[in-house]
């Protein structure tokens, strides 16, 4: 016989949720300002700096200059056009909020760590209903090593990670709430964190909207969203 699964009630959610992320911010948070920014931190710190300064991301500071791709990067003003915007406006708000360090410049990402295992927890919960499957799949992030360190870094792969999430969830919404925006602002968001992970989260979502009978309720919408993905990530 199975056994029918029955969803958490909202209070559980939020005990759950909350317990989530205080574990998480157990793992992330200590000693986040201890080491110093290696090289690629450096690089989004630098330019988070000139943003502070001069408003846009500039590799040259007046004491510094930051490149890593040989010039590829950079226009003739030295202004960065390789590479997307947000992580460096995020690290920049945060000097503005809390000074220039190392802890100011890794906070924004790990918070995003801390809210990609919330995410998790509710995108299983949401996919499945089964309240232990969502709670395993959220240990099992934080129980990976290879996570732990890169979300308490200064770069945009705990953005990457949160973002592909709450995109991933905009997307199951959309069966019911086709004139929900969480999905394009999540989408546009994210194209403009690192566009790679952007059109490879845009691709398996559409593909399981033709592909899967389960999906299929969110095609129209989602092609009529991806639409205005497009015209608001064109340069």
């Amino acid at each position: 016989m199975v056994q029918k699964v029955v969803a958490p009630k909202r209070g559980t959610r939020q005990r759950d949720v909350l317990m989530l992320c205080a574990v998480a911010a157990l793992l992330l948070l200590p000693n986040l300002g201890g080491p110093r920014l290696w090289a690629d931190e450096g690089d989004t710190a630098v330019f988070a700096r000139t943003i502070v300064e001069r408003g846009l991301p500039y590799a040259w500071d007046g004491r510094t200059f930051s490149e890593s791709d040989r010039g590829r990067r950079l226009n003739a003003d030295l202004l960065l056009v390789g590479t997307p915007w947000l992580p460096f406006y995020v690290t920049a708000g945060s000097f503005v909020l809390l000074g220039e360090s190392a802890f100011s410049a890794r906070l924004p990402f790990a918070l995003c760590g801390v809210a990609s295992v919330a995410l998790l927890y509710l995108l299983v919960l949401r996919l499945t209903a089964d309240r232990r499957a969502a709670l395993a799949a959220a240990a099992l992030l934080l129980g990976s090593v290879q996570f732990l360190l890169y979300a308490r870094q200064c770069r945009h792969y705990p953005m990457n990670a949160a973002l592909t999430l709450v995109v991933l969830l905009g997307f199951l919404r959309l069966r019911e709430r086709p004139r929900d925006p969480l999905f394009a602002i999540a989408a546009v968001l994210l194209y403009h964190t690192h566009p790679l992970p952007a059109a490879a989260t845009l691709g398996a979502a559409g593909a399981l909207a033709v592909l899967h009978p389960t999906f299929r309720p969110a095609l129209k919408p989602y092609c009529g969203w991806l639409a205005v993905v497009v015209l608001l990530a064109l340069p």
